[in-house]
């Protein structure tokens, strides 16, 4: 475990030749040599681990070294850690997160794209706030991996969240106008949310003038 977080290869290659060396024994918190390394970004240790078969088992919150390493844009160890048979890349944390929640909200274009490749599902909700990666991906602006999620048949653009928003509100919200203008063009709905609010009043109650313009002309009213 020591060596593996601190990336000492050689010590790590050493340790691993030992005959009684155990490369999935878990800590207090559930964290192996496979987890830390892919968290802290250690390629090399990770490749020795996964020649050794080492499973990638989750820590007491749920979370899994791919997990980890599609938060952290660690996209090398993430292209490793999809070639094993037995991935499974919707695995969950315990607030619901899954690698492709995390890498759409963080920003990490490729990463988003490898999860989608391996058949990520992209209409999961987290069980925190009930957001999807496409939710996240808008809030944030992150108008590359907003059209890698949209080009998904199956993507369901007006998933609401526990605050009854979809990914159109948090768009207008956040002064996104790209997005806003991808969201519609794949039909998205002007709904509201559990406050009686569209993503049109939400983008006027901002002062985000382009993206209110943008919601008129596509025939936005509002519904108050």
């Amino acid at each position: 475990h020591w060596a593996a977080r601190n990336g000492y290869k050689e010590i790590f290659a050493l340790l691993l030749e030992q005959e009684d060396a155990d490369v999935d024994v878990a800590d207090r918190y559930g964290k192996t040599a496979l987890y830390l390394a892919a968290s802290r970004g250690h390629t090399d240790i990770v490749k020795l681990l996964l020649a050794k078969g080492v499973v990638d088992s989750p820590d007491i919150d749920g979370k899994t070294a791919l997990y980890l390493a599609a938060s952290k844009g660690r996209t090398e160890i993430v292209e490793l850690l999809l070639k094993k048979e037995d991935i499974d890349v919707d695995v969950v944390d315990i607030y619901g997160k899954t690698a492709l929640h995390w890498a759409a909200e963080n920003g990490h274009k490729k990463i988003v794209e490898l999860l989608l490749a391996q058949g990520a599902k992209v209409n999961l909700r987290n069980s925190s706030y009930g957001e999807t990666a496409l939710k996240l991906a808008a809030s944030r602006g992150h108008t590359d991996i907003v059209k890698l999620l949209l080009k998904k048949e199956d993507i369901d653009v007006d998933v609401v969240d526990i605050y009854g928003k979809t990914a159109l509100h948090w768009a207008a919200e956040n002064g996104h106008k790209k997005i806003v203008e991808l969201l519609l063009e794949k039909g998205a709905i002007d709904a509201v949310d559990a406050q009686g609010r569209t993503a049109l009043q939400l983008a006027a109650l901002w002062g985000h003038t382009e993206v209110v313009a943008l919601l008129l002309e596509k025939g936005a009213v509002d519904k108050a």
